[in-house]
């Protein structure tokens, strides 16, 4: 029996293996569902090949049916971006929170500081950055647009330091929520209700631009929130929530990066507010010292009208060496820069030594007259 059918399926042209796995697989109900036709195999088949796919032309659609499909794909894929939207946009309405802190307290913490900066570090000048802007130009209601293109050619980095009570009145909490969502007169308000709260301590810090320059804004940005952190008077916290993904080092209490955590921890909306009010005033200070650069309306940031200032007037003393396009200006390079200061610290030092020489040559000069005497 077991000749013949060796014997039938040479015959027919397949060897007697590949018959005998023809009828494993056919009989797969898999394979029965699918619908696969199962090819003959000539030769012993290669272990774990499985069926081979089928070589049936189908048939080629319409352009019109092709043209109804992609509009149909783009349609659908648009309303998943809006849904997606809406969820983030419900999410952000909801406003931050107080459950990171309230678990921090039930650990037996018993003051939770928020800490924030206000810098943007991601590519600048990019084009989504000044359509933007020419939208929100006009609107003194609506918040500002987020700042992509983020860093701003001109502008010290700013950061802000804020505790809590853990039962402030409702008035306090009453819209809170990420300064990037609220217009300035919201974080105006909030500012002086956080500000002037009682049981509320808080604290902010300003890098001047040539830091910056010297050891980049990232380095600059966690410099100042350490010493935001540190211009509060010692126990006033016991834990900070920082924004971001990034711990400052040298805080002499635990820590947590929370990213957008602006948007999530009251604490650190809080110290956001801070210190982009504290920005916004830096700026209009700046505006009137700096009329030319119009500080007021991009607040620093590489918009078209601020690039074309940078051209025509020359950077001013606040523009940031390290970004283009002042550093193309300015042919700025951070070993110069060093230089500079090296040379200017050993000025100081001289002058500062010939004027200790000159006070002892005075303090002798007085002990002589004195023993003169």
């Amino acid at each position: 029996m077991r000749r013949s059918k060796r014997l039938r399926h040479q015959a027919d042209g397949d060897s007697w293996e590949g018959g005998q796995q023809k009828e494993e697989i056919e009989s797969d109900p898999k394979i029965r569902k699918q619908g696969q036709s199962y090819p003959q195999i000539r030769g012993r088949s290669k272990r774990g090949k499985g069926p081979r796919p089928s070589t049936d032309e189908e048939e080629p659609q319409a352009p019109s049916e092709i043209l109804v499909q992609k509009e149909q794909a783009q349609a659908k894929g648009k309303r998943n971006v809006q849904a997606q939207g809406k969820q983030k946009y419900k999410n952000h309405q909801d406003g931050p929170t107080r459950q990171r802190e309230e678990a921090l307290w039930a650990k037996g913490y018993k003051a939770i500081g928020g800490l924030d900066e206000a810098v943007k570090r991601a590519k600048q000048g990019s084009r989504c950055c000044s359509l933007l802007w020419s939208l929100f130009a006009s609107s003194t209601s609506a918040p500002p647009p987020p700042p992509f293109g983020g860093g701003p050619l001109a502008r010290p980095p700013r950061a802000a330091c804020c505790v809590l009570p853990q039962n402030p009145p409702e008035s306090l909490l009453k819209g809170l929520n990420d300064s990037k969502l609220l217009n300035e007169a919201q974080r105006d308000d909030l500012y002086a209700r956080i500000t002037t709260s009682e049981g509320v301590l808080w604290a902010a810090q300003v890098i001047d631009s040539a830091t910056i320059d010297r050891i980049n804004i990232l380095q600059a940005a966690l410099r100042a929130m350490r010493e935001a952190a540190m211009q509060l008077p010692k126990g006033s916290f016991d834990y900070l929530l920082v924004d971001g993904n990034k711990v400052p080092e040298g805080l002499h209490v635990p820590a947590e990066a929370v990213v957008k955590g602006d948007s999530k921890s009251s604490c650190i909306a809080a110290a956001s507010i801070i210190a982009k009010v504290t920005r916004d005033r830096i700026m209009y200070e700046l505006d009137a010292q700096y009329p030319a650069f119009n500080f007021r309306q991009h607040k620093g940031y590489g918009v078209p009208e601020h690039t074309a200032a940078i051209r025509a007037h020359g950077p001013c003393a606040i523009h940031r060496r390290s970004f283009q396009p002042v550093r193309g200006i300015t042919g700025w390079t951070r070993a110069g820069q060093l230089a500079e200061e090296a040379a200017a610290a050993a000025g100081d030092k001289k002058i500062a030594n010939l004027a200790e020489e000159k006070a002892q040559a005075a303090a002798s000069a007085a002990i002589l007259q004195l023993e003169a005497a």
